[in-house]
């Protein structure tokens, strides 16, 4: 026997916040503009080592993909100069799937040492070539 609870009180419509007045935080206008204002030059470090400026364009674009991916997971807590000297250093050695999952754990440490927190960004980059490498041989045997 199923059970129904019946609703005695229906409930009221949410308005949208947009429409509330005063829901902008103070001064968020000028914040806004200024912020335009200062990133009108595109001179700031992200802009030429960004994740996706980091990964060579002119590889593969699996390659390329896996590159942008492990910059991204370098990037966090690490400032952009440090991020980019270890994805060229990793780029020296070749990074690719089968480089990275091939590559010794220590030698992986190395090459992105000293990105913050470098022992779990080698242990997710490894695992992340693995998983990736596993998925694309999942793809082909299918076919």
């Amino acid at each position: 026997m199923s059970r129904t609870r019946s609703i005695k009180n229906k409930p009221t419509e949410v308005p949208d916040i947009e429409n509330l007045p005063g829901w902008h935080p103070k001064f968020w206008q000028k914040h806004l503009e200024n912020i335009v204002e200062m990133r009108k030059s595109r001179d700031a470090p992200v802009d030429t080592m960004g994740c996706e400026r980091l990964a060579n364009r002119q590889d593969y674009p699996e390659n390329f993909r896996l590159q942008v991916l492990i910059s991204l997971m370098l990037s966090s807590q690490t400032k952009d100069h440090v991020t980019a000297a270890a994805m060229h250093r990793l780029q020296s050695e070749g990074c690719t799937l089968d480089r990275i999952v091939l590559m010794e754990h220590e030698k992986l440490e190395q090459l992105i040492y000293p990105v913050g927190f470098y022992k779990v960004h080698h242990h997710l980059s490894n695992l992340t070539a693995a998983s990736k490498k596993q998925s694309i041989l999942g793809k082909h045997a299918k076919s």
